[in-house]
């Protein structure tokens, strides 16, 4: 998802990237005809998936069944790609941006990191739903504490939840500094502290 979003944030113009990923109508929320365009400057294993994908389903379960996440709330925000400044400063900034791609469980992934960096946003998918208990517990707190330490001061955070409305309110319980809890999407949105 990450090496299909950032080749399709250079080379589609901002209105189709904007349709691809975050079309608030989802009429064409991914679209294969975004897709063929970027397509060819994807790497190997990345058309492999994607065309498997396609292959599979349209473009309304892929986005109903396999992509809902946290991120299309907060790019559509204010200082999401939404904002034509932010976005064109984004597509500009691809050149000089290293991308390092982590494999790693939630709870080592920082230990992996540079002790400076900083992130404005975090996109923690649904990997909530899928822990044992133990795990679930630490969770909330690992958040709050520990990866605190990695976010500027208003930096949002977004936890998904797919599997069912329980499961998201009892985090969004958790997170008693939401500011967003969409029910549709199962999304709860944070901002940390000052």
């Amino acid at each position: 998802m990450a090496k299909l979003k950032i080749k399709s944030l250079s080379i589609l113009e901002r209105n189709e990237f904007l349709n691809y990923f975050y079309n608030t109508d989802y009429k064409r929320y991914f679209d294969v005809s975004y897709y063929k365009k970027v397509r060819d400057y994807l790497d190997g294993n990345t058309v492999r998936f994607w065309d498997s994908l396609y292959s599979e389903f349209n473009n309304h379960d892929i986005t109903s069944y396999l992509i809902g996440n946290g991120d299309s709330y907060i790019n559509r925000s204010e200082d999401g790609f939404l904002n034509r400044d932010k976005y064109y400063l984004t597509k500009n900034n691809l050149e000089n941006i290293d991308i390092k791609y982590l494999c790693s469980d939630v709870f080592d992934v920082l230990e992996k990191l540079p002790s400076d960096i900083k992130f404005n946003a975090a996109f923690l998918s649904n990997i909530f739903d899928w822990m044992n208990l133990d795990a679930a517990v630490k969770y909330p707190l690992f958040i709050k504490r520990d990866l605190d330490k990695y976010l500027y001061n208003d930096a949002l955070v977004a936890v998904h939840s797919s599997v069912n409305g329980a499961t998201s309110n009892a985090l969004s319980i958790i997170f008693e500094d939401k500011i967003e809890y969409d029910d549709h999407n199962k999304v709860i949105v944070y901002k940390k502290a000052k």
